[in-house]
């Protein structure tokens, strides 16, 4: 297994992947954990079917997730150009494959995380309410107290999607050597080229890595319903 960090593409992949899933649950933190607390607990015209649109990156193909946020933000659309008057391009770049990570994570944190505080008792927010508590001490000082397991539980599931995300990100960012070449891609061009043996090295280490995570998430899952 030592081989694989000899390679400098796959170490690029690594570290490449890693940035991504990071910076990917980071943005779920800041922008997801909001619409969750919204659809937890405000009820609005036209909810169900904002939700339904927030989960299509669950039942869409991840090539179809890319291939649509292709269209969005390619260079000939609307966005695209407007973006691009501002210096910024998700196509073929960095940017491109962390758009495509937090699109395809961010309905699994949000259902996570809505879950969570569905749950909670709302005499909780009624008493914030009460004491004038702004949204960010609601949610810092009260909700996230309540629901950490589960909140812990929303950012593992977020950041192992994102490390994984194949399709969306092969279609919106490419596969450019030390540019866009995450994990997966690696180890797809890996096969590709017949190098069986990195592939299945690198796949193992991916494994152990990915099993770490899983038994972590299962810790927080279980340390939850014994609340």
């Amino acid at each position: 297994m030592l081989e694989i960090f000899k390679n400098p593409e796959i170490l690029f992949s690594i570290k490449l992947s890693l940035k991504v899933a990071i910076i990917s649950t980071l943005l779920n933190v800041i922008i997801t954990s909001f619409l969750a607390y919204i659809f937890a607990f405000k009820n609005f015209k036209g909810k169900i079917f904002l939700e339904s649109l927030i989960n299509l990156p669950l039942v869409f193909p991840p090539t179809v997730t890319g291939f649509f946020l292709l269209l969005i933000f390619g260079k000939t659309s609307v966005i695209g150009k407007i973006l691009e008057k501002f210096g910024i391009s998700f196509i073929f770049d960095v940017k491109g494959a962390i758009l495509a990570s937090f699109i395809v994570s961010f309905p699994i944190y949000f259902k996570t995380l809505k879950t969570a505080f569905e749950q909670i008792d709302k005499r909780y927010l009624f008493l914030c309410d009460l004491f004038n508590k702004n949204f960010l001490e609601k949610f810092f000082k009260v909700l996230l107290p309540l629901c950490k397991y589960s909140f812990f539980a929303a950012l593992l599931l977020c950041f192992v999607r994102s490390l994984g995300e194949f399709g969306a990100t092969l279609i919106l960012a490419g596969n450019i050597p030390f540019k866009t070449t995450t994990v997966s891609l690696e180890i797809y061009n890996l096969l590709s080229e017949g190098n069986f043996k990195l592939a299945l090295e690198l796949s193992y280490f991916i494994g152990i890595f990915c099993l770490i995570f899983s038994y972590i998430l299962n810790y927080f899952i279980y340390k939850g319903k014994k609340l």
